[in-house]
């Protein structure tokens, strides 16, 4: 009974972690979160919405820049979550959603 409790344990282990990778850097996913959250600022093209710079006295990097590229994952899910200069972090994300915005934002690496 006790190795069929431990057996289970370790399955329920395994799932969990394989579906949290799995669904933790989803691209489309993120896409989604990106959309709703960030393009109305970093445009949907990821070169920054123009007017908005100019209003607000920023220049909005392109997430294509290998100065967005180069950051590791954990630079970026900072910058998300606890913003940079004028920047304010983006409110509301689960763990899974950052990381899938995380996964999205490398969409737009230069090839």
């Amino acid at each position: 009974m006790k190795t069929l409790k431990v057996t289970i344990l370790v399955l329920a282990l395994v799932i969990i972690v394989g579906c949290s990778s799995t669904f933790g850097q989803d691209a489309a996913a993120g896409k989604a979160v990106y959309s709703k959250k960030c393009q109305s600022c970093h445009a949907a093209d990821g070169n920054g919405n123009a007017n908005l710079a100019s209003v607000m006295k920023v220049e909005f990097k392109p997430l294509s820049s290998d100065e967005v590229q180069k950051m590791s994952d954990a630079d970026l899910k900072k910058v998300i979550t606890s913003g940079m200069g004028k920047m304010k972090p983006v409110t509301g994300l689960m763990p899974a959603e950052v990381d899938s915005l995380v996964a999205f934002i490398r969409t737009f690496k230069k090839k």
